[in-house]
């Protein structure tokens, strides 16, 4: 097992991106979407600011209005300009259908942009993510980390650290039983955890791409007042709000276009006409239904041990009256 653990840290360290130089700074934005552009500049790791950024990007196309209604940037509503816009990407088109699915007469609140579970927020961002990763690998600007010859190199190591737990097994139980199972298993899990940490890594070309995209990053971050720049400043800076949010450099807009989980207590209703947020309030005639589940699981912990006690009680009372 002390082998296995080696194997992976070295090959790890060793596939590991390689830092990139910045570029000269320059205002010459590239072709690439936002989205690869948060891939690049994050050392082929994405972050969540690539779903603001699209948005962003998608309104510089012309493809939605972001518009301010009010002094402050969360007050920021979108609108719906064209029903279908052809040539988008597999992952502009998820966040375009996001945003026009929840649109209520053509208009919704960036607020309101968060939607469902965190369990089924974070299956739409794993979706969004694969799709970038797709994209990405078709430019060459991105490579997996494990090829199919180390996945196999790890399946096969795998089967050592497996046959010493099932001859653990086979040694402490008398009849035997449990050894497949413990082999078996071993080796599902050591080789499921490192197929699981296949991630992404650098290419000549992605390289190239990635050190002048930090150029434009270094060139935008020097503005003192583009971090504080609100959604709808699109409006005047085009693209480069958009790249500037996927490079992190945006913040404020990123902040704002939020894409996640939606607030179990406060939600957005388009109920009546126009929109506005509503309170959510749970039946509080019953114990655990609307509550969060570990303060589901807390009042069952409670009503168990009241449910005890109250049985010796009753049994106690029992046996004094015989």
């Amino acid at each position: 097992a002390g082998g296995w653990l080696l194997l992976l840290a070295a090959v790890t360290t060793a596939t590991r991106p390689r830092p990139v130089r910045s570029g000269p700074a320059t205002l010459d934005l590239g072709d690439e979407p936002p989205a690869l552009v948060n891939l690049l500049t994050g050392g082929w790791r994405m972050t969540e600011d690539a779903l603001s950024a699209t948005l962003l990007d998608l309104a510089a196309r012309d493809m939605v209005d972001l518009v301010q209604s009010g002094p402050q940037p969360e007050q920021t509503v979108v609108r719906i300009r064209e029903p279908a816009p052809p040539h988008l990407t597999a992952y502009e088109r998820r966040v375009y259908d996001r945003v026009a699915g929840l649109a209520s007469g053509g208009v919704v609140p960036v607020a309101a942009l968060a939607r469902g579970s965190r369990a089924e927020a974070g299956r739409w961002w794993k979706g969004f993510r694969r799709e970038v990763i797709v994209d990405a690998q078709r430019r060459g600007l991105s490579r997996n980390r494990w090829g199919p010859g180390i996945k196999t190199l790890f399946s096969v190591a795998s089967l050592a650290p497996a046959a010493a737990a099932a001859l653990a097994v086979g040694v402490s139980a008398d009849d035997g039983d449990g050894v497949w199972a413990a082999g078996f298993g071993t080796w599902a899990v050591l080789s499921g955890y490192a197929a699981s940490r296949n991630r992404q890594r650098d290419t000549p070309a992605g390289r190239e791409v990635a050190a002048h995209w930090l150029g434009v990053r270094d060139h935008l971050g020097r503005n003192e007042v583009f971090d504080t720049l609100p959604p709808a400043a699109v409006a005047i800076w085009d693209r480069y709000l958009g790249d500037g949010a996927a490079a992190g450099v945006a913040g404020t807009a990123s902040r704002v276009l939020a894409f996640g989980a939606q607030s179990e207590r406060l939600a957005w209703s388009a109920y009546g006409g126009s929109w506005h947020r509503v309170r959510i309030r749970y039946p509080g005639n019953r114990l655990a239904e609307g509550r969060h589940p570990l303060a589901a699981a807390l009042v069952g912990a409670v009503a168990a041990v009241v449910g005890w006690y109250g049985l010796r009680g009753v049994r106690a009372v029992r046996r004094s009256l015989d």
